[in-house]
């Protein structure tokens, strides 16, 4: 072995040895990135919040929307996207996940719905509406998965009851100025038999030549 050997060989031992801890050091970054990445995706999913609340109590039993009367809704919040395809009360051939039961474990029929991001499933029951004086429980069931498909870890449940007082009747409509009129017409009004008209009467687009009524 010449001088020059002797001088370099340990230079390039040295030389290679930083460069194998240099590509084993990157690896392991982007392994453990991997292995973070894959963890939070795989995440369980939680039931964050419900409404109503877990043993609220004079839950009213029906809401009025626009004179549009339809019961009270039971929500349930989550921590990350859901499957809206693994959320359901009663798909022909699928098992119910999101249910909710009265006091005598009976089913109660309604739809559950998502909110565009896909983190708040909401039942809102059928007709009948909720029963005044009833203790209800809504479960969902480990069938439910988050977007990712993970699972709920655990049966999330919860119980409320109702108010005593029986749900409210539509309320009244607003008719403003056609308030005063009894017939209001956009053809021909005529009184073939004896009427009793307590009110005005209106026609339109038509003249009122068209309302041929007796005096």
């Amino acid at each position: 072995m010449n001088k020059f050997d002797r001088r370099w060989k340990p230079l390039a031992c040295a030389m290679a040895l930083l460069m194998s801890m240099a590509v084993a050091a990157c690896g392991g970054g982007a392994h453990t990135t991997l292995l973070a990445v894959s963890s939070v995706a795989s995440a369980n999913p939680t039931v964050v919040s419900t409404n109503p609340a877990d043993n609220a109590s004079n839950v009213a039993t029906s809401t009025n929307t626009n004179n549009v009367l339809s019961g009270t809704v039971v929500s349930a919040s989550f921590n990350q996207a859901m499957d809206p395809t693994t959320l359901n009360s009663a798909v022909p051939g699928a098992l119910p996940t999101y249910t909710v039961n009265d006091s005598l474990g009976l089913n109660v029929p309604g739809t559950v719905a998502m909110n565009a991001a896909n983190t708040v499933a909401s039942f809102t029951p059928g007709m009948p509406v909720l029963l005044p004086g009833t203790r209800y429980t809504a479960t969902l069931s480990t069938a439910a998965r988050s977007a990712a498909g993970a699972a709920l870890a655990t049966a999330v449940t919860w119980s409320f009851s109702t108010s005593q007082s029986p749900f409210t009747a539509q309320a009244p409509v607003a008719l403003g100025k056609a308030g005063t009129f009894a017939i209001l017409s956009k053809t021909g009004v005529t009184d073939v038999y004896a009427s009793a008209i307590n009110g005005d009467v209106g026609a339109s687009p038509i003249t009122g030549a068209a309302i041929g009524l007796k005096s």
